[in-house]
């Protein structure tokens, strides 16, 4: 919502400079058009001129005034400001973030990403350790405190407090909520709501635009956004926790219960399909037992992040889908903040950017069906790629036809959102799944905090450029994808903290795959 504010208020709000002694002219009646005659030098700077003496001359004397003035008095910084557009009101003009506080507003954007990549590291690590239900529950909690808390605070500093902790439980919900889903569903059902899933985005984004547009104040906008939240407080208490995960932590009795409960005609699959798991946890020695609970706190919860990284297989995997993550944000934002170049009204653009995302996640479906994971994103990082490199062979004043390219660009990255995390759902086993998950989405939401940089920095050299790197990006990415490895059966087992599998997915496939 903060990058929406930045965007309108450069567009809609002219800034006037006035401090204590410029207000002396309004206390005048000058208007507007007067003020700017006399007093700024631009947005941020006024001469120092006596303007208690220049509101008692008036407005014509005044300016003969300082016609005579054979110097110019030096420049000094304004000390407060006002916007042309009263109408709507945002965290930009209530703390004057501009001038000298004008990195603030790009602070506020850091801040909510910051937390986003610890609720994605530190509540994904949480949620591998005690249960995918508890981390939902710690997330929504967070939520319902800091959501509603955000929207009264009369302090920046209390606010950018408010946002970081948004962000980390608008992370941690997503994904605990997405890791959950892929365990509890198989094949094609798991990709139908995976594209489901991504396809709410673009509908928050149609419900986001159209309540920004009505609701002008940005107090009200996000108690409004933070209402959303009540209906997940009730769903929550009747969301089971994940068999799969259960059975990852040789709770199978725990686990029967719940997949009876949704599934009538379930089987008890023969008993010694359930021990496999159980003695092959039970064969290490008493000392190693022992041991084991002597293992503090921080061990057990970087536990999953050390098999990631130990076993050279996982290891593989996870730096690949790093890489992914980080391309596929960076290229999908750049498109974004790139747009500015064409003049768009921006409700319109981002109700043009819903659409072609929700007709994406669509589209994500049907090939998904047909094709693998790893197809699909080699396919349309290459589309991507072909469409971002001919933006610099469009004449400059073709606008529509570079928006064109580059929605085109956007459609395909909106695919890869998809696909990339039905592929993490396949590529890695339930005990590390949702850590893996979750360090993902912390390389993405670096990809979201360097992307201001690169088309700020590239922009200034060229229009093109930002797009013309992201289609270098794309094509690496494309290519990396080619070294992903084929999923084998023997990939869906489960690493215990032993680094033995254990096969509880195996277990959960066998018992209940037929029904899924």
């Amino acid at each position: 919502m903060e990058d929406e504010e930045r965007k309108i208020v450069q567009e809609t709000y002219l800034l006037q400079a006035l401090d204590k002694l410029g207000q002396e002219l309004v206390n005048a009646n000058w208007t507007t058009g007067q003020l700017k005659s006399v007093f700024p030098v631009d947005k941020c700077q006024k001469y120092d001129y006596d303007y208690k003496n220049l509101a008692e001359l008036g407005y014509d004397k005044a300016i003969k005034s300082i016609e005579n003035l054979e110097l110019k008095p030096t420049t000094i910084q304004c000390t407060s400001f006002s916007f042309n557009d009263s109408e709507r009101h945002t965290i930009v003009n209530e703390w004057e973030l501009v001038c000298e506080k004008n990195l603030y507003r790009a602070n506020t954007f850091l801040v909510y990403a910051l937390g986003m990549s610890f609720g994605s590291g530190i509540l994904g690590t949480y949620s591998d350790r005690y249960g995918r239900k508890n981390s939902l529950i710690v997330s929504i909690i967070l939520q319902v405190i800091f959501g509603p808390l955000t929207a009264f605070v009369p302090w920046f500093w209390a606010y950018m407090i408010c946002r970081f902790f948004t962000g980390l439980s608008i992370s941690a919900m997503a994904s605990s909520a997405y890791t959950l889903l892929s365990e509890v569903t198989q094949n094609n059902m798991r990709k139908s709501l995976s594209a489901s899933i991504d396809s709410t985005f673009s509908v928050g984004t149609f419900l986001l635009t159209g309540m920004a547009f009505f609701l002008s104040e940005w107090r009200y906008l996000q108690l409004a956004l933070s209402c959303f939240v009540l209906p997940i407080v009730i769903l929550i208490c009747f969301m089971p926790e994940s068999p799969r995960w259960l059975i990852s932590q040789n709770r199978h009795e725990e686990a029967q219960k719940i997949i009876e409960k949704y599934d009538k005609s379930f089987v008890m699959p023969p008993i010694s399909i359930m021990e496999t798991s159980t003695i092959k946890r039970n064969s290490v020695s008493s000392s190693f037992v022992k041991l084991e609970k002597q293992k503090n706190f921080f061990y057990c919860n970087t536990e999953s992040l050390r098999i990631l990284f130990t076993n050279s297989d996982l290891r593989k995997k996870i730096l690949i889908a790093y890489i992914l993550f980080y391309v596929s944000t960076t290229i999908s934002y750049s498109l974004i903040f790139n747009s500015d170049n064409l003049k768009l009204d921006r409700f319109i653009y981002m109700s043009v950017i819903a659409a072609t995302e929700l007709t994406a996640h669509f589209v994500a479906l049907v090939l998904l069906i047909y094709l693998s994971c790893r197809k699909t994103l080699v396919l349309t990082y290459t589309i991507g790629f072909i469409f971002m490199m001919a933006i610099p062979a469009i004449p400059e004043e073709s606008k529509s036809i570079m928006m064109g390219f580059a929605l085109i660009a956007k459609f395909c990255l909106s695919i890869i959102y998809t696909s990339k995390l039905v592929l993490i759902a396949k590529l890695f086993p339930t005990s590390v799944k949702n850590t893996a998950m979750g360090t993902c989405i912390l390389f993405s939401e670096i990809g979201g905090l360097t992307t201001p940089y690169i088309v700020d920095i590239l922009g200034s050299v060229a229009y093109w450029a930002p797009t013309t790197l992201c289609g270098v990006l794309s094509l690496f990415a494309g290519i990396l994808c080619l070294l992903i490895p084929r999923i084998k059966p023997k990939d869906q087992c489960d690493f215990d903290v032993n680094r033995q599998i254990t096969g509880s997915d195996k277990i959960f496939n066998q018992v209940y795959s037929t029904n899924m």
